[in-house]
């Protein structure tokens, strides 16, 4: 006499191949690549990063704000007004004096010396302004 599996009674063998689909998305989730370099230490700094955000032509068309200057150890330059790590292009150090191109919301669009515009974020524990 054969025995019926009751409709509640899990299935191993069908059941098996989801749960090793779902486990290696999770390794693959904890093994991707982060925005840190290979070495573990954060981006780049000004000086050696080679990421361009936006032309200085565009900032020709913007009223200019004032400056700031950086009063944190290092304060993050990003490509976009997010807290994104994948959006920090390079890091900027204490006492750097920046042009303020626009302010958004909690945003300061900012000017670098060399011409490169990024965000980084107007709060005053991070940036003082000085103009």
């Amino acid at each position: 006499m054969s025995e019926k599996k009751s409709m509640n009674q899990f299935d191993l063998k069908k059941a098996l191949p989801w749960i090793t689909l779902l486990f290696l998305i999770i390794i693959m989730f904890y093994l991707w690549p982060s925005s840190k370099s290979e070495s573990g230490k954060p981006k780049k700094n000004i000086s050696e990063s080679t990421a361009t955000v936006e032309s200085s032509a565009s900032v020709k068309n913007q009223t200019k704000v004032g400056h700031v200057q950086v009063v944190s150890p290092i304060l993050n330059f990003r490509s976009k007004p997010v807290l994104n790590e994948k959006n920090i292009i390079a890091t900027i150090k204490k006492g750097t004096t920046l042009k303020v191109v626009e302010k958004r919301d909690k945003w300061l669009k900012v000017q670098l010396d060399d011409g490169r515009i990024g965000f980084i974020t107007g709060n005053k524990k991070y940036v003082k302004f000085i103009e």
